[in-house]
This record gives structure tokens, sequence and C-alpha cells, in this order.
């Protein structure tokens, strides 16, 4: 039995420094400039360009669209559908299609068509350029059957516009120590209140209830949208045993002149190592001797004289007395 599978979507994702800072590239060939659009909604027609480049030596050729996306609590973009917050339905393009012959580079222009009055805040969609070019695979699944994967890249321009006032209203909203797969591992949340988006760039160092510097490192560098919040994670590499820690966090920030720093006291407990199962006690066999070679228990007497000749295994328990006449239960 074969099953295909299309849509499993590797998105190169251009998100300029949303997800960290890529370099807008797909199957490093084709590339594109720029990697992600401000545009000021309010200043007459807002309209922009962006040029797709094919430096390789095959043709390529791609599907455009436009998409409404959002940043994940714990990390990742997902596609969701356009809301209060979106430009998506808003975006016109040109070209849906174009082929890239080896070499070569198009322009695709968009422009943003205005619906009445925005109320003030920053608005986002995403341009899509799916490759028609797939990748196929095949592997088997838990039953043995066979899988046919297609696999469909595409790269990921977002578009930010801004209408009217525009705020940040940044905190750190608390931080955790706990036992992760690889040891201790560190989160810190950080939530926007206000109607823009900002970029922060996150350290931390992990000291000791006597202030000895136990670790420094990086704690996330991504974007936060307005009116959302965003968990950054990272391994501790120091080997922490029970107890209290002092935790110092900051980041900095473009559009945060005092970025966000705060000192955490945080309880940590390695996890408990797994049980071991205690060994299965093995119960001891009895062999059924050679039939008219068994002898009767010595503390129950024989029918004169004569064994137990039955093929039923011997009983451990004394028959009741019930139990007919040379049978043993």
């Amino acid at each position: 039995m074969k099953k295909n599978f299309r849509g499993v979507k590797v998105i190169a994702c251009v998100v300029g420094l949303i997800i960290v800072l890529l370099t807008g590239s797909l199957r490093g060939a084709v590339s594109i400039r720029p990697a992600f659009i401000d545009i000021e909604l309010d200043k007459g027609r807002p309209a922009g360009s962006l040029v797709i480049s094919n430096p390789g030596d095959a043709q390529e050729r791609f599907r455009v669209r436009v998409i409404h996306f959002e940043l994940l609590r714990d990390g990742g973009l997902r596609e969701v559908k356009p809301d209060d917050k979106s430009l998506a339905t808003q975006i016109k393009f040109n070209p849906r299609e174009l082929t890239l012959a080896p070499k070569t580079r198009r322009t695709i222009r968009f422009v943003i068509l205005s619906r009445g009055k925005r109320k003030d805040g920053e608005y986002w969609a995403g341009l899509e350029l799916e490759s028609l070019k797939t990748t196929v695979s095949k592997t088997k699944d838990g039953g043995g059957r066979d899988l046919k994967i297609e696999v469909v890249s595409s790269i990921l321009v977002p578009i930010f516009g801004k209408s009217g006032k525009v705020n940040v209203q940044g905190s750190l909203d608390g931080a955790t120590l706990k036992s992760g797969k690889n040891g201790p591992q560190l989160t810190c949340s950080i939530v926007n209140k206000g109607n823009g988006r900002f970029l922060v760039r996150g350290k931390y160092e992990i000291l000791s209830e006597k202030g000895e510097s136990l670790e420094k490192g990086d704690l996330g560098y991504s974007y936060v949208l307005r009116e959302s919040a965003r968990n950054f994670k990272t391994d501790v590499k120091a080997k922490l045993p029970e107890g209290n820690y002092r935790v110092k966090i900051n980041y900095t920030s473009p559009q945060l002149k005092a970025g966000l720093s705060e000192e955490f006291t945080l309880a940590y407990k390695p996890a408990a190592p797994p049980e071991t199962e205690p060994t299965a006690k093995t119960k001891p066999t009895i062999t059924s001797p050679e039939k008219g070679k068994m002898k009767p228990p010595e503390d129950q007497p024989d029918d004169k004289g004569k064994g137990n000749t039955s093929d039923e295994p011997l009983a451990t328990d004394r028959a009741p007395a019930s139990a007919k006449k040379g049978q043993v239960q």
C-alpha cells in the first residue's frame, strides 16, 4: 500500500530578524532582496518591489502568494488566517507565477490598498514564493507501508506597515530554571503590550547564592510582535546541584532605549534518576515425573501403596475433603 503526502513545506524563513537573520536564499541558489520590508501606510499609496535572482545553472519556477503569520510563544512561525492586524487581504502583487532562467533576475511589484482609516499600530503579512520544483523522498511508516513525501520549498518575505502612532511596551514576565532533556534549562518570558514590534537580544549570567559566577550565555534573538509574548530558552551547560541561584537577565533592543534587565532568584532541582525496574521473581517450575514413577507427598499417604499415576501436575496444596479418592487437586 502506498500513500502520497504533499505539502510538507520547508520554509527558508527569510523573516529578517524574526527568527534569526537569514540570507534570503532557497536551496543555496535563488535569492531575494530585500529580505523584509518596512513601509509607512499613511504616506500616499504604499507600494514596493522585490528582486528575485537565479545565479544557478538550472531554470527555477515559482508561484507567489500572500499569507498572514504569527510567531509562536515557544518559537517558530505558523501561517494563520488574516485578522485585524493583517495586511494579507490588502496586498496586490504581480506576477503571480514566474520562471527564472539561469543567471537572470525578475522584479515582483506590490501595492497595499487602503480600506478605510486604520487604527494606530503596526500591521503585517508575508509574501511567499513557493518553488514549483519539488523534492520527492520515499520512506516507510510504522506498519511497513511505503510512503512518498513531496517536499515543497519556499521563501517568506515579511512586509510590516506602520499607521499612526506606534509604541512598544516590553517587560520581562518571569524566568524559570528547570531540568530539561539535556540538564538545566533556563527560560525567560517577554511580553509586548504595545501596538508595534521590537527586536531583542538576550544575555544571562547564573551565579551561586554567594555571588560566584557559574555560567554566562545568550538567551534569544528575535522580534516580539505587537500584543504578544515570547519564551526564550537555552540549555545550561554548567552542572547545577539542587539549590537556589541568582540569575541576571539582560535584553537590549533598538526600540527599547533602556532595554530589559532583571535579577531573579530561582530554585533548581535536578530530575530524579529513572527508577530501575525490579527483577521479576521467577516462579519455580514443577516438572511432572514420568508416569508411574511419581511419589505422593510425604504428608499425604498413598492409596493402598499406589502412587499418583495421573498425568496432571502435582498440586502444591492438600486436596479438600470433598476430593475424589485417588485424585489430587
